[in-house]
């Protein structure tokens, strides 16, 4: 296209650069959205279901299933709409993808219309269109191909850092152990103890337990 009609390469080459500079507008947001973010409420709610399924025996004696399972569709929803959006941002970047890309299609269309009759062969003319539009689909092609890989290698530099993190200690060391007389006195204590359910669940649920001492 650019052989025939040189003009073009004039928007051809601030089209690109725009065109980066919407891949990175997009990476900026999208990294935390979509593997942040995401990441943190799916979690969420496949913590959710395995504590409910470890407790669905109580919960069926109290009569409790309703309440649960809609505190879990709530975990669901709230993830499915983080989703929705990494999807809208996708498709919001594609568009504008495709608009730079048909502003070059457009420029080179019509630079051909000005060009004297029979400066260039109507078969080069179908050949450069035909080529322009299979361009363009590269781009989009690539271009969602690339932030694809830009966001989800974010779960390599995730397992990067569970690899570095200190394994655990030994449940038992020899060398700290108490000894065989232990406990000589039979006592515990707690202090100021105050427990309330998990903040997923409810916001503000209030303390169940507030200030406890036992000795």
């Amino acid at each position: 296209m650019a052989s025939i009609t040189w003009q073009v390469l004039i928007v051809a080459i601030p089209a690109m650069a725009a065109v980066k500079y919407v891949q990175n507008y997009y990476l900026a947001s999208a990294r935390e959205l979509i593997i942040r973010i995401n990441g943190t409420t799916k979690a969420h709610a496949n913590n959710y279901a395995a504590e409910t399924s470890l407790g669905v025996v109580t919960i069926r004696a109290f009569n409790m299933v309703d309440r649960f399972f809609q505190n879990y569709l709530r975990l669901v929803d709230t993830d499915a709409g983080l989703y929705f959006h990494s999807n809208a941002a996708m498709e919001w970047l594609i568009i504008r993808t495709e608009a730079l890309q048909n502003l070059t299609i457009f420029t080179a269309a019509f630079l051909l219309i000005l060009l004297p009759k029979g400066y260039v062969a109507p078969e080069l003319v179908g050949l450069s269109l035909s080529y322009a539009l299979t361009l363009t689909a590269s781009q989009v092609f690539m271009t969602r191909w690339y932030c694809n890989l830009s966001n989800y290698v974010i779960s390599v530099e995730r397992l990067k850092q569970f690899m570095q993190i200190s394994p655990e200690p030994p449940a038992i060391v020899e060398d700290k152990r108490p000894p065989s007389s232990w406990p000589q006195k039979g006592r515990i204590e707690v202090f100021s103890l105050k427990v309330r359910y998990s903040l997923i669940i409810h916001k503000n649920f209030p303390l169940m337990l507030s200030n406890l001492f036992i000795n």
